[in-house]
């Protein structure tokens, strides 16, 4: 692990975005009546790395005894004229570099507290405003936990139905000018036109 992570740092072009930040980790989760209960643990940006690396350099074989199991959120933003906003990720992040994904990021166990409990809707809150600058004050819903794929990463779905249109909130984005992203696409709330849209760009 610490083999990998010092060959990550020394790809200069990419370092200013790597460091090794405390993130929460999904350690269980109950789903009753109550809604959705999480059992947080700590785990680190650089075995959350690793972690990702095994997974992809072994997903033919069996599936490797360590996960982080850093926990994600991410979020479904709809415009109020219904269009999906997407992000490419620039080059130089960490995770899945100049892959199409939607706006997200990590719970931070000290950083998205609130009276000492991790919070994950702090936490979706202030990578919307970090990553394309808008600020949320319209409806936001958790609407699920998923496993990706590959990496097998938990992440908490968030769904943000925004109360601006689709010019408004791409000119936030552009006033922002994360280095995280790279470009900001849009596309209609349709089911053909996302079906469309996998089966061109599905694999990005």
């Amino acid at each position: 692990m610490d083999d990998y992570w010092r060959e990550q740092v020394a790809l200069t072009s990419r370092s200013s975005f790597i460091f090794n930040g405390e993130l929460c980790s999904l350690a269980g989760f109950e789903h009753g009546k109550n809604g959705l209960t999480l059992s947080l643990a700590r785990t680190n940006y650089q075995q959350l790395l690793y972690s990702n690396h095994i997974h992809e350099k072994r997903r033919s074989g069996p599936a490797p005894e360590f996960r982080s199991r850093a926990l994600g959120v991410s979020t479904m933003l709809l415009s109020s004229d219904d269009q999906i906003i997407l992000i490419k990720r620039s080059a130089r992040v960490g995770e899945s570099p100049g892959k199409l994904d939607i706006i997200g990021g990590h719970i931070g166990p000290d950083e998205h507290a609130i009276d000492g409990v991790p919070d994950p809707f702090f936490a979706i809150q202030e990578e919307i405003v970090e990553e394309i600058g808008l600020h949320t004050h319209s409806q936001l819903a958790c609407i699920g936990l998923l496993e990706t794929t590959v990496t097998r990463k938990p992440e908490l779905l968030f769904l943000h139905q925004s109360t601006l249109p689709t010019v408004a909130i791409l000119r936030a984005a552009a006033n922002c000018k994360s280095d995280e992203i790279a470009e900001l696409l849009t596309i209609p709330n349709e089911q053909t036109d996302l079906t469309a849209f996998l089966h061109t760009r599905g694999h990005e």
